[in-house]
Parts: structure tokens; C-alpha cells; sequence
């Protein structure tokens, strides 16, 4: 067997710049639709027939702008997209965080493919796939167990934010699993 060397502690810092554009671009966009919705409508009037629709449209697309702002606006407060030591994993990529899951709730790290991958080179997103999915979901408080419902299952890593590509962040994880996956299995 061979001896693994310990892998460095890992920080992925968050590009707070583009996350400040995009909850800037997300939140003016909300409040302009907002304020400018009634001046068009006073302006020109549409149809009887189509105003209600057009409002609660409108009342929806106002409502996401402004909760995607919101998210970006709180993951400000969030330095780091990843961290990763001799614990576990910290996931706070994407809007929402799943925080700390154990090297030993860990199977293994894949890539899964999204529509988004098409516009990217560098290889599919990063997910955790779970040794017991149902045991880690059983100790989830009802928020993460909300998550992890509203993303079908699936706990992925999100880099966009980052200066990390996703293959090195991969090999990086996978290094790191092998050493505290195996030590822990080793303890047991």
C-alpha cells in the first residue's frame, strides 16, 4: 500500500467582485421593473384582457430578481466558496449553502453535466456523492433538508465565482479524500 502524504488544508476564495455586479445587476434590475412597470402602464394601457396577467408576471419576475439579488448580497458575507481540512468539506458555492459534510458521509467527488457545461471548456460541475444519503439526509435540520429538496438531491460545488478551474479543484478534493477517507476507514 502506498503512503499517501498529507494534503494541505484548502480555501477557494470568492470573486467578490463579480458576486457584488451580479447582486447589484440582479437588485437595480428588480427595482427598476418595479418603478417603471406602473409609468408603462399608465402611459399605455393594455387590454383588460391581458393586465392581470401582465401584472402577476411582472410581480414574478420582480420577486426572483430581487431574491437572486438578495442571495448574491448575502454571499458577500461568505469569503470563501470552499474550504476543505482534515474534518471535511465546507460547500458555500452557489446561492444555497450546505456548510460542513464530514470526509466520512463522503463516497466519492463526480462531475455531472449541465445545460450550463456547454458554455464552458473546462469539464462538467463538481458534485458530492453521499456514502448513506438517507443517514446524512436524517440529520439535516428542516432547512438543509429544504436545500437539499429544492436541489433535487444533489449537493454540487459551484466554481463560477472563483479563480479555480474545476479539474484542479477536482484532482484537489479527490487527493484529500483519498488521505482522510482512508485514515478514518483505518481508525474504524
Amino acid at each position: 500500500m502506498e503512503k499517501l502524504t498529507k494534503p494541505q488544508n484548502l480555501y477557494i476564495r470568492r470573486n467578490r467582485a463579480l458576486t457584488a455586479a451580479a447582486a447589484f445587476a440582479f437588485l437595480a434590475f428588480a427595482v427598476a421593473l418595479a418603478a417603471l412597470l406602473p409609468l408603462g402602464l399608465i402611459k399605455y394601457p393594455p387590454e383588460k384582457d391581458i393586465l392581470i396577467p401582465l401584472i402577476i408576471g411582472s410581480s414574478v419576475i420582480i420577486f426572483i430578481s430581487f431574491c437572486l439579488g438578495a442571495l448574491n448580497f448575502r454571499n458577500l458575507f461568505f469569503p470563501f466558496l470552499l474550504t476543505a481540512d482534515e474534518k471535511g468539506v465546507y460547500n458555500y458555492s452557489g446561492y444555497f449553502h450546505f456548510g460542513f459534510i464530514a470526509w466520512e458521509d463522503i463516497q466519492s467527488f463526480t462531475k455531472d453535466a449541465t445545460w450550463l457545461d456547454l458554455l464552458d471548456d473546462d469539464m462538467p460541475s463538481l458534485k458530492i456523492y453521499l456514502k448513506n444519503f438517507k443517514a446524512y439526509r436524517s440529520t439535516l435540520s428542516f432547512y438543509k433538508k429544504w436545500q437539499l429538496f429544492w436541489s433535487f438531491g444533489d449537493i454540487k460545488i459551484y466554481t463560477l465565482c472563483s479563480q479555480i478551474k474545476r479539474k484542479q479543484l477536482y484532482v484537489l478534493l479527490d487527493e484529500m479524500l483519498k488521505y482522510y477517507g482512508s485514515s478514518a476507514e483505518q481508525v474504524d
